[in-house]
């Protein structure tokens, strides 16, 4: 045989493996095979077009559609954005097959090849009676907004009544379909009767749509679904130059940031929130935002805490804005129950042979003496100092750990030390809110202000008391900050959710409400062009 023949023998063979493999996409239905390897279907968590397989095990879930363009059956699991694929991977994972060699290959067309002489894989309406396989091309955001059951913001009260967010500001176009409503039902902890309410609910997002969302209402802060590489992020606005970047650590910050400073125009200020300390996926994705809408300015708005300022750090070492000239070192800040450990890695600058430089040894000796100059400047030799080590000392890279207690000023240089290191100069800023977080500075502006709804102001300037007690306290306790004593701070939530029937008016939308109508459609979560 000649080497042209084997060639056109071997390019054969690769044309029917992929209609081999097309037709196990296509004709194999998912929800047969994995009832088949112990997965359960959920009449609970399953909606009309999407059915869900459970298993029972681990917990696992997996949402179940067909692409309308090409005709394979595939699945994703609505709490990991990295789990999807179609039945090859549920029989290469299965079968513990590897697919990078033959021997796999050939398991999987074995598999497979019985799977689809098997009428019962082929039966698309098996399991689920009371679902249909979505046919949409891209429909993650809609199958996740089926599964989260979540409607358009018709309930406003816990957002102007207790957070004190106008109307203004929920309309702003920055905001629309960025923030969503949750019905919920529970059982009272005290009686036997069901107490039904509302929710508020952020979607996280990221570059494949929607991942997972934060729940809030009084009293409650939970976050479902994947986070670990999603963030709430405000709308971008086609056409609009995009000036700045508002990071924050909560969405309702972002919002009382935006009442409190407007931005010139809509959509010069994109926000986004990353529901509490930022992972090592977040900062990627946060990255890739801020490479696509190529912002003059990044401000970091974190709580101003202890907690904050390390957030602080964090996000200077690891985001680069697109005009920052490129750092050789990088930082990272963790904490214990009482100190706070800061790493620091070096790169030690090399130049071409012959031009003068510094030897990487005295790059890193000159590193570690300007981080005791500034972190233990006038500090007493006998006090709270920051104490430094050299872990790895090789010439290709230098790692330093400092080591301080758990002080706003040390942390507040550290601070400083990771603009001045990163060169982040006008490009990343860090604001600071007066209080604990923005929404508190919003509270206290309209207390002194005198423009929230008459019903409020009571409850405004008892917080208001509360928050500067809580400054000059001792031990911060909230149960002595009462005048009496006896005013529990339950009783002070329920005021807070007191809202007027015009300020509600004022952001319902017109028609219907899904919430208490008879129609219970689901909201089609927009796209955020962030591919």
């Amino acid at each position: 045989m000649s080497p042209h023949q084997s060639q056109q023998q071997r390019e054969n063979r690769k044309i029917e493996n992929q209609a081999l493999i097309d037709q196990y996409k296509k004709n194999i239905d998912l929800t047969s095979y994995l009832h088949s390897i112990g997965y359960t279907y959920s009449k609970e968590k399953s909606t009309r077009n999407w059915p869900m397989m459970v298993e029972p095990e681990t917990g696992r879930k997996l949402l179940l559609g067909r692409n309308r363009q090409s005709g394979d059956n595939y699945y994703f699991n609505p709490e990991d954005s990295r789990d999807s694929g179609t039945i090859l991977h549920l029989v290469a994972a299965n079968k513990r097959l590897d697919l990078s060699t033959g021997e796999g290959w050939n398991e999987l067309h074995r598999v497979c090849g019985d799977l689809i002489g098997n009428a019962q894989y082929q039966h698309h309406d098996h399991i689920q009676p009371s679902a249909r396989i979505a046919t949409t091309p891209t429909n993650r955001e809609g199958a996740v907004a089926e599964y989260y059951r979540l409607k358009p913001l018709t309930d406003t009260d816990y957002l102007t009544g207790e957070r004190l967010i106008n109307p203004r500001t929920l309309q702003a176009p920055e905001f629309w379909h960025k923030i969503l409503n949750k019905s919920f039902t529970c059982k009272h902890p005290q009686q036997e009767e069901l107490v039904r309410g509302t929710n508020t609910v952020f979607p996280l997002e990221n570059e494949l749509g929607v991942q997972g969302i934060i729940v809030r209402q009084t009293a409650w802060n939970h976050t479902y679904g994947d986070k670990s590489n999603s963030v709430w992020v405000s709308n971008i606005i086609p056409g609009q130059p995009v000036k700045e970047v508002f990071i924050s650590e909560n969405p309702i910050n972002c919002l009382s940031y935006h009442q409190l400073n407007p931005p010139a125009q809509p959509g010069a200020r994109v926000y986004m929130a990353t529901g509490g300390q930022a992972g090592h996926d977040q900062y990627l994705t946060i990255q890739n935002i801020l490479n696509k809408v190529n912002p003059e300015t990044l401000l970091l708005a974190n709580d101003n805490d202890l907690s904050g300022i390390r957030f602080n750090i964090n996000a200077l070492s690891r985001l680069q804005m697109p005009h920052q000239p490129l750092s050789a070192i990088t930082l990272h800040v963790a904490n214990a129950k009482h100190t706070t450990t800061l790493s620091v890695e070096l790169i030690p600058t090399r130049t071409p042979t012959g031009v003068p430089a510094p030897s990487p040894h005295e790059q890193a000796v000159a590193l570690e003496k300007r981080i005791d100059e500034v972190l233990n400047r006038n500090m007493p030799k006998d006090g709270p100092r920051a104490t430094l080590e050299r872990i790895t000392n090789r010439d290709e890279m230098m790692q330093i750990r400092v080591t301080f207690p758990n002080q706003r000023p040390l942390l507040i240089r550290a601070e400083n030390l990771a603009k001045e290191f990163r060169q982040s100069g006008d490009h990343i800023r860090v604001i600071r809110s007066i209080e604990s977080d923005f929404n508190d500075d919003l509270k206290i502006k309209l207390a002194k202000q005198g423009k929230a709804p008459t019903e409020t102001m009571p409850v405004l300037a008892e917080i208001a008391r509360i928050i500067h007690a809580r400054k000059t306290s001792p031990n911060g306790a909230v149960s002595a900050l009462s005048p009496t004593g006896s005013t529990p701070p339950n009783s002070l939530v329920k005021q807070q959710a007191v809202t007027t029937k015009a300020t509600r008016a004022a952001i319902q939308p017109k028609g219907p409400n899904p919430e208490t109508s008879g129609s219970q459609k689901t909201i089609p979560l927009r796209k955020n062009g962030l591919k």
